[in-house]
């Protein structure tokens, strides 16, 4: 994840838009990216594997 992403949706949710980093598989610095999106408000979620989708899914209200 680059400054330049950042930098996009940080003014996005300033201009009111809702934005998510969405991680998927087996994702390198998540703890890192969790961190560097949070200080712009921006939250991280990783679905390492189908199943965290799927739960992740429910949660949200959203069927398969």
């Amino acid at each position: 994840m680059d400054d330049v992403l950042l930098d996009e949706l940080h003014q996005a949710r300033r201009a009111g838009q809702n934005a998510v980093i969405i991680l998927s598989g087996r994702s390198v610095g998540v703890v890192d990216a969790q961190a560097r999106a949070g200080f712009f408000g921006i939250p991280v979620v990783h679905l390492s594997n189908e199943q965290a989708l799927e739960a992740w899914g429910r949660g949200r209200g959203i069927a398969r």
